[in-house]
Order: C-alpha cells, then sequence, then structure tokens
C-alpha cells in the first residue's frame, strides 16, 4: 500500500505481474487484501485498478474481496495498481500502508 503524506492527492503502488501468463488471457476474478493502521482518516478512498486506470474498483469498505474483470478485456499481462487517497481539507500525519496482497485468475479470450 503507498503511504499518504497530503489530502487530495492520489498516491499508488503498482503490482507487477508474476510469471508469463499467456498474451491470449485476461483477467476473470482479482482477489485482494489492504490494509492500513486504524484509526483511519476520514476521507479514505482505496481503488483497485489496471495500470491504465481504465477500470477501477472502489474496494474502500472491503479490505478483502474480489473484484470481477471478466468480460471487460484486461489482458493477463496487465500490472494491477492501489490507489489511494485522502480527500478534506488540512494537514495530516503520514498514513503508512500494510500488506497488500493481489492474485489474479484469468481465461483465454473467446
Amino acid at each position: 500500500m503507498p503511504t499518504i503524506y497530503s489530502k487530495n492527492i492520489w498516491y499508488y503502488t503498482e503490482y507487477p505481474v508474476v510469471g508469463n501468463p499467456p498474451a491470449n488471457k485476461t483477467l476473470t476474478l482479482v482477489y485482494y487484501n489492504w490494509s492500513y493502521p486504524a484509526p483511519r482518516p476520514a476521507g479514505l478512498t482505496v481503488y483497485l485498478c489496471n495500470s491504465a486506470v481504465t477500470l477501477c474498483a472502489d474496494v474502500t469498505t472491503v479490505q478483502s474481496g474480489s473484484v470481477n474483470f471478466t468480460g471487460q478485456g484486461v489482458p493477463a499481462t496487465t500490472p494491477l495498481r492501489i490507489y489511494a487517497g485522502v480527500s478534506g481539507s488540512g494537514t495530516m500525519s503520514p498514513l503508512y500502508g500494510g500488506t497488500t496482497n493481489i492474485v489474479v485468475n484469468y481465461q483465454s479470450n473467446p
């Protein structure tokens, strides 16, 4: 997870593809978990996105779950990103990211 230093700025961490999935495969279910220490600041938002940031899922309220990318045409060779930010005014202490896990499933293109 990225460390958040200031409000109203998006921070991200990119998670590279592990291994060599075939080029003709696309993402299906993506399982994830993320963590920030409690208490979390008001205004915290977390997204799981493809690296082009054309497809994002708001995972703010579910720290551990899955996102269904089936039918979206996201190649299995695409890195994924976790974006996080805190909206609001004023200053904040840094929010240090914890452990993140991402597991992808993929299928052949029709």
